[in-house]
């Protein structure tokens, strides 16, 4: 009998970045790393997707995450809901964040967590 692989995901671990001052006019992804990207993820992410969550996120969070202009993007393939895959890529994410923080310090601070993310 033959056994079967297990099925692979593409996932993202976003970084937001929270300036919504900024007047960038970004076309197309730009290349960080072989795998991040910054991008412009404006209207990715909608008020209704997150109503979901209505009763752990506050409107003000919800408000915050729908706002999200830009953000760090590694993309990353996981063959299981949440494992090593996604903490390796949090872990990556983290440390580019460091790196270019160093490059240009800013006031942001680093979130993968949807709860604590501010436009």
């Amino acid at each position: 009998m033959a056994t079967s692989l297990p099925k692979s995901y593409r996932k993202a671990t976003l970084v937001p970045i929270g300036h919504p001052a900024w007047d960038l006019h970004l076309h197309a992804p730009f290349q960080v790393a072989d795998s991040l990207t910054f991008e412009k993820i404006e209207g990715w992410f909608y008020e209704e997707l997150f109503s979901v969550w209505r009763e752990q996120l506050s409107q003000r969070e919800r408000d915050n995450l729908s706002s999200v202009r830009f953000a760090l993007v590694h993309q990353f393939d996981s063959t299981g809901h949440i494992g090593r895959e996604e903490a390796d890529s949090s872990d990556f994410a983290f440390k580019a964040f460091l790196c270019l923080r160093l490059v240009k310090p800013t006031k942001n601070q680093f979130c993968t967590d949807p709860n604590s993310v501010q436009g």
